[in-house]
C-alpha cells in the first residue's frame, strides 16, 4: 500500500487533473496541502488565511475564489458555498492555528469528493498536547486508517482540549510520513512540483542534476542544511520506521528520487546554502570525493572568489561560511569541474 502526499501546487485548480492521474489502485491514504501558488506573484491559501486572521477581509474573497474555481474546473460534486460559509464562520473563532488549518481542511474535502474517497479529519488523528506533538498516540490513531482509501489534510492536528495546532511550514510532509509509518506503507510518495531531489536547487542552478537515490541519512543532512524539498522531520520518521520515500513530480509519470537505506551514487550528492541569523550563509556539500579532489575543487572555488570566510571538512561533508549565497559558485566548482 502506498501513502501519497500532494503539495500545494498539485492541488491548485488547474493541476488537480494531474493529481488524479497519479492515484492508482495501490494508493491508500492521501494527504493534501492547501491550494498553493497558481502563478508568479500569487499567494498560497495558507498565507491568505494568515492575512484574514489579522483583519484583511479581502483575503477571504481571494480564498473563496480559489475554491470556487477548484470545484468548477474539476466538476467537484460539493456545495462549495456551504463549505466556504461554514469555514468562514469558524475562521476567527478558535485561534490562529485553527484559521490556518482551514486551507488543508477545505482542500481535502474537495479532493475527497473528486476522487471518490472518504474524508477524514486530521484533528482526530494527529495529536498535540501542551504545545508538543505526541508521536506514539498519533501513530496509534492513524493505524486505524489501515489501507483505507481516504483523504486527510496535512500540516495540522488536534489538541487534547479540542482545538487545532499546526506544524511548522512544510509540515504536510510530516503528516504524510506519519500516515505512511502508521499504516505500514510500502512507499511514501511525496508529490511536488519538481521531478525529484536535485544536487542543487533547480530554481537557482540551471541544469542541476537530478539524483536517482539517496539514503535517509544523506537526505536528512541535506534537508537540515537548506534543501527544502522534504521536511527533516518527515525524513526522520520514515528512517525510524523504514518507509522508503519517492520524491516525484505530479507533472510526469516518473519515479523521481528514492530515499531509502541505500547510499547515493555520484561524486557530488548535494550542494545547499542556508542563510544564518547573522545574515551570513552556510553552504554544505555532500560528496563521495577523495581528499585530494575536494582540495582541488576548493582551490578552484576560492580562485577569484573571496567571500568564503571559513571551511570545515568532515568525512563526506564540506561546510563553508560565506558572505553571500554561493550555491552557483559551489556547484560550478564541485559538479561542473572537468
Amino acid at each position: 500500500m502506498i501513502v501519497a502526499k500532494f503539495g500545494g501546487t498539485a492541488t491548485a485548480p488547474n493541476n488537480v487533473k494531474y493529481l488524479q492521474k497519479c492515484l492508482g489502485k495501490h494508493h491508500g491514504v492521501v494527504v493534501v496541502s492547501a491550494i498553493g501558488r497558481e502563478f508568479d506573484g500569487d499567494e498560497k491559501v495558507t498565507d491568505l488565511l494568515g492575512r484574514y486572521w489579522h483583519g484583511d477581509d479581502n483575503a477571504w474573497t481571494r480564498i473563496a475564489d480559489k475554491f470556487r474555481r477548484l470545484c468548477l474546473i474539476n466538476a467537484v460534486d460539493v456545495d462549495v458555498e456551504e463549505l466556504l460559509a461554514d469555514a468562514k464562520m469558524r475562521a476567527r473563532k478558535f485561534g490562529s492555528d485553527y484559521c490556518l488549518s482551514l486551507g488543508e481542511e477545505l482542500t481535502a474535502r474537495c479532493i475527497a469528493k473528486l476522487t471518490g474517497r472518504e474524508y477524514v479529519e486530521a484533528q482526530g488523528y494527529v495529536v498535540f498536547d501542551g504545545g508538543k506533538f505526541k508521536l506514539k498516540e498519533t501513530l496509534r490513531r492513524l493505524k486505524e486508517l489501515g489501507g483505507n482509501r481516504v483523504v486527510m489534510g496535512g500540516f495540522y492536528g488536534g489538541t487534547i482540549d479540542g482545538n487545532r495546532q499546526t506544524f511548522t511550514r512544510g509540515g504536510g510532509d510530516v503528516s504524510g510520513a506519519l500516515c505512511a509509518a502508521a499504516c505500514n506503507a510500502t512507499l511514501y510518495e511525496n508529490v511536488t512540483d519538481v521531478d525529484g531531489v536535485f544536487v542543487a536547487n533547480p530554481r537557482l542552478v540551471d541544469g542541476a542534476q537530478k539524483l536517482d537515490g539517496l539514503s535517509y541519512d544523506e537526505m536528512l543532512l541535506l534537508a537540515n542544511s537548506g534543501a527544502s524539498v522534504l521536511h527533516p522531520d518527515a525524513v526522520e520518521i520514515c528512517r525510524k520506521y523504514n518507509v522508503p520515500i519517492a520524491v516525484k513530480s505530479f507533472w510526469k509519470n516518473d519515479f523521481g528520487t528514492l530515499v531509502s537505506n541505500c547510499i547515493g551514487c555520484g561524486d557530488v550528492l548535494g550542494v545547499t546554502c542556508k542563510r544564518s541569523m547573522d545574515g551570513t550563509y552556510a553552504a554544505t556539500v555532500l560528496h563521495n570525493l577523495s581528499a585530494k579532489d575536494v582540495a582541488l575543487r576548493m582551490w578552484a572555488l576560492c580562485d577569484g572568489y573571496y567571500g568564503i570566510t571559513h571551511v570545515e571538512c568532515d568525512g563526506r561533508v564540506v561546510r563553508m561560511q560565506s558572505e553571500d549565497d554561493v550555491t552557483n559558485e559551489v556547484y560550478r566548482a564541485f559538479v561542473l569541474r572537468n
